[in-house]
């Protein structure tokens, strides 16, 4: 039995590794969110300020009446009607008192959440004009000094190395970008780059004052403080939003920078900071992200980004409606859709998973940042121009001319290797010894900078090196063209000298056509949809995979996720309200610009891209709709197209019954045109995957099984004309074969519709043959009991302690699907789910406040929403222990066992057949 346990806990071990972000997610802060029952926001906007200052008052005064202790932390008046509080006892008895106040909707519970989303790829920092072996910094005070770049210059003064230098120095400045592929450039040649738009960014601050950044801050608000996490879990505001780590400079660059270096999405829009969090590890709260979103729309946005999220998986979560509220004002909002691939399908994020927000996901950057250089021999009259990549992706600190060493087959060890501290050395791809312990010879050759030939277009990738090792300055590598061309000159005896510049701007080295797996297609960490409730998701794709972007302390840096393709949406929304002459802030409107009709627009036209596994490209067959939305996004056109769908931006069945067969979808078609045109139909199946397994209905992580398309698309029209301004109601039956339910298949695609003059559009559709609240396993078995050391312990030959505060019970629990309430309730050890759940479960027997029908059976909720409050569980494994335990009933010696209840997808709270259970072995507790 022990030996079942280690190799249980082994395998949630592992689980909590990958979900070590996730963990925070499923711990209270203390704070309770009130939602006051006139949450409606067109209803809030019609109330002046004065008259719900008083509803403040007046719950408070009800409180203080009812002599309940509270500490005030936020009142909210623009996105969401409510406060947020503390209690001195918060117990079972005093929140279902609150809970019951005339004026109190909903009591939820205040969770802290993952501040950002972990980058799934290793990022790298670019050394630009500043000491190549600074670390990152270890103080949060902003450095105001610049160290020069190191300039070694050969002997060498040749007219080659000089008529190079010259060249070099006067290349194009062009800055990179990742917007052709989707076509915003073109708008950009339209005058469009996001001029009189503000948007607003909740994340860890900004580096304001960056060359790519300045003269376009307008303000915003710190609200938690440089030392602001986990072990420090009280804000401390301040007025000065500063980054401190790099991924809000990152994500605003992305939407907005401009620079020699750098151009980004809408490089003439202006932007507010919002610091929601301080470093990777803190995490911040929901209270703060609501805080944020409250100021960013009191301080007049436009749009708002947030590349941030918790993978609650629900389209009704608080966040959610929040976001609802906001975007019927007239403000885009766009989020973050994740990286958490590799948990499979059903990880949908809160804010991203808004049925009014922009979801975004992200695809794998086909462009990489080069630098130039020019090698020069003496056996040849021309020197050679190379552009290599740095393993930071930025450019080497480096000018001048460099004597080059070549080692023409590999540097595994230093016999017979040339030693010169001065010079570039160039080693070529080997299989000998790995590259590592080729950087290592060099260095104690003492080298300093050593480029590598990259034999294979995938090793010219940023993430295929090693990082610089000390006291190597930099890392880089030559394509095998180029590296050909420097092997065969070194074997004719040629005395080479590569020439730099650290001044220049870098070169797109363009690699869509280079063979690597996954460039330009959908990042395998990227989160799968659909929502837990059956909503589509996420929205879209954009570039987020290895992209260039400025950084803290004035530099720039290769990152990674769905943190920064969806800043490159919130751009594209800048370019669209521009265009529109729509602005938000500026009290400014256009029947077109408004955020629903942008959302329409830009999932109507985005491209469809194939699906990658991980492994292999299914050439022809479009990734599932679940992992990359609607596809990569198409701003041209979505700006300027004008055949439009005006009604629903996809068609998706979400209903309790739950899946059916035959599936009627409608939607309006509108000609926007001058011209009368002609439409054709058609149905761009994607590929068709399995969600769950069809036996143990526990979800498939990344990949998941492909299957065969079983299903038909029937148009009752398939082809018909519009007159200018006409609009047609387009209806389709999606058929699925007679197949068992329990297949548990996603069914995703696109009906596309092409007009006779200008590009397809489409609508993107979801059907599934399932039965979500019938097939549906939430709760992983069994609860595996931990000491304090959290190893597993047999209950039956354990005994906890009441008196021992590290001997308290603690236990691992997972879940294997998403429940909107999730609770752990302690009962006796003769506790009877079929005769004993009723009252529970049934408010009408469970509204005594000293107890429930049966109290002598349940004692109490631990981390629960039965109390009233609202709790979402995703897919997720972690432990709860002493904190938990404290408030839960658990207050005398004796026998005990824990009862798990997760309320399935669609359920009813009192109808307790639409509960899942589960019953934990028999725990004992002693004095």
């Amino acid at each position: 039995m022990f030996s079942f346990f280690n190799s249980l806990l082994v395998g949630l071990t592992i689980l909590l590794s990958y979900l070590a972000t996730i963990v925070s997610a499923v711990k209270p802060t203390g704070k309770y969110i009130i939602e006051f029952n006139k949450g409606n926001l067109r209803e809030l906007s019609k109330r002046s300020f004065d008259n719900q200052s008083d509803e403040f008052s007046h719950f408070f005064n009800q409180l203080k009446s009812l002599q309940i202790d509270t500490i005030s932390h936020f009142n909210f008046s623009h996105v969401f009607n409510g406060v947020t509080i503390s209690f001195t006892d918060s117990s079972d008895t005093v929140l279902k008192i609150i809970k019951g106040l005339p004026i109190v909707d909903n009591v939820l519970k205040d969770l802290s959440t993952i501040a950002e989303f972990p980058s799934p790829e290793m990022t790298f920092q670019q050394n630009l004009n500043t000491d190549s072996n600074l670390s990152k910094r270890n103080t949060f005070k902003r450095s105001t000094t610049k160290t020069s770049s190191t300039t070694t210059t050969s002997d060498d003064s040749s007219q080659a190395v000089k008529a190079a230098q010259s060249s070099l120095a006067s290349l194009p400045q062009i800055p990179w970008s990742s917007l052709d592929s989707t076509s915003v450039s073109q708008i950009h040649k339209k005058g469009i780059t996001g001029k009189n738009v503000v948007i607003a960014f909740l994340d860890s601050g900004v580096e304001y004052n960056h060359e790519a950044l300045k003269g376009r801050y307008l303000g915003g608000y710190d609200l938690v403080g440089d030392n602001f996490g986990q072990s420090n879990p009280v804000p401390s505001p301040d007025n000065d939003p500063n980054d401190t780590y790099g991924h809000g400079t990152e994500a605003v660059g992305v939407a907005v920078g401009s620079s020699k270096t750098f151009l980004g999405v809408a490089p003439s829009a202006k932007f507010r900071m919002y610091r929601i969090l301080s470093s990777y590890d803190g995490g911040t709260t929901t209270d703060i992200i609501l805080q944020g979103l409250e100021k960013a729309v009191q301080d007049g946005s436009d749009i708002i980004n947030v590349s941030a999220g918790d993978p609650e998986g629900f389209t009704f979560s608080v966040v959610n409606r929040v976001v609802d509220n906001i975007v019927s004002k007239g403000i885009v909002v766009v989020f973050a859709a994740g990286n958490y691939g590799t948990a499979g399908p059903y990880y949908a994020s809160a804010g991203a998973s808004s049925l009014s927000s922009v979801g975004v996901g992200h695809t794998l950057t086909d462009r990489l940042v080069g630098w130039n250089t020019y090698i020069v021999s003496d056996k040849s009259n021309t020197p050679r121009a190379a552009a290599y990549v740095s393993a930071s992706a930025g450019i080497l600190p480096l000018d001048g001319a460099y004597k080059v060493d070549v080692i023409p087959n590999s540097l595994c060890t230093p016999n017979g290797a040339p030693k010169r501290n001065n010079s570039v050395l160039i080693i070529p791809a080997s299989n000998d010894c790995s590259k590592a312990t080729q950087y290592n010879v060099a260095s104690s050759l003492g080298y300093t900078n050593v480029f590598y030939i990259a034999s294979t277009p995938s090793q010219y990738l940023y993430n295929s090196y090693a990082s610089p090792q000390d006291p190597l300055t930099g890392i880089a590598a030559y394509n095998s063209t180029d590296g050909a061309w420097i092997v065969d000159q070194h074997s004719r005896g040629a005395s080479l000298t590569v020439v730099f510049n650290s001044s220049i701007s870098p070169v797109i080295i363009d690699i869509s056509s280079s063979g690597i797996p996954g460039v330009g297609l959908v990042n395998t960490v990227q989160s799968w949809g659909p929502t837990y409730d059956g909503f589509f998701y996420p929205d879209v794709s954009a570039p987020g995979g290895n992209v260039f972007a400025p950084t803290i302390d004035g530099k720039y840096k290769t990152v990674s996720g769905s943190s920064y393709s969806a800043p490159f949406v919130a751009g594209i929304a800048a370019l669209y309200l521009e265009k529109n002459n729509y602005s938000k802030s500026l009290n400014r409107g256009a029947p077109v610009g408004t955020p629903e009709e942008f959302k329409r627009r830009l999932m109507s036209y985005s491209n469809v891209v194939n699906y990658y596994d991980g492994s292999s490209t299914y050439s022809g067959t479009p990734a599932p709709l679940i992992q990359q939305g609607a596809g990569m996004v198409n701003a041209y056109n979505a700006l300027y197209c004008q055949s439009i769908i005006v009604d629903k931006p996809y068609l998706t069945v979400n209903s309790s019954a739950n899946r059916y067969f035959f599936n009627y979808f409608e939607f309006n078609l509108k000609n926007g045109s001058p011209k009368k045109l002609s439409y054709t139909l058609s149905a761009q199946p994607a590929a068709s995957v399995n969600t769950r397994d069809d036996k143990t209905l526990e979800s498939y992580t990344f990949p998941p099984p492909t299957t065969a398309d079983k299903k038909r698309i029937y148009f009752y029209e398939s082809s018909f004309s519009l007159d200018p301004g006409a609009t047609k109601t387009v209806r389709i039956a999606l058929i699925l074969d007679l197949i068992p339910a329990y297949e548990n298949t996603c069914y995703t695609g696109k009906i596309l519709i092409k007009p006779s003059e200008g590009d397809a559009l489409g609508i993107p559709y979801l059907a599934f043959s399932e039965n979500t609240k019938k097939n549906g396993k939430i709760l992983i078995d069994p609860i595996i009991f931990i000491d304090s050391d959290y190893n597993p312990v047999d209950p039956s030959q354990y005994t906890y302690s009441l008196s021992d505060y590290y001997n308290f019970p603690a236990f691992f629990f997972g879940t294997n699907f998403g429940s909107s309430d999730l609770s752990f309730d302690v009962v006796s050890d003769n506790f009877n789910i079929n005769s004993d759940i009723y009252g529970i479960i049934s408010t009408t027997q469970c509204t005594n406040k000293n107890g429930c029908a049966n109290s002598n059976k349940y004692y109490g909720t631990l981390y629960g929403v039965f109390d009233g409050t609202f709790r979402i569980a995703a897919k997720t494994s972690t432990n709860l222990g002493t904190w938990d335990f404290t408030s839960g009933g658990l207050t005398k010696p004796g026998k005990y066992r824990i009862l798990t209840r997760a309320l399935k997808p669609f359920g009813s709270r009192t109808k307790a057949s639409d509960w899942e259970y589960q019953l934990s072995d028999t725990f004992t507790v002693a004095a």
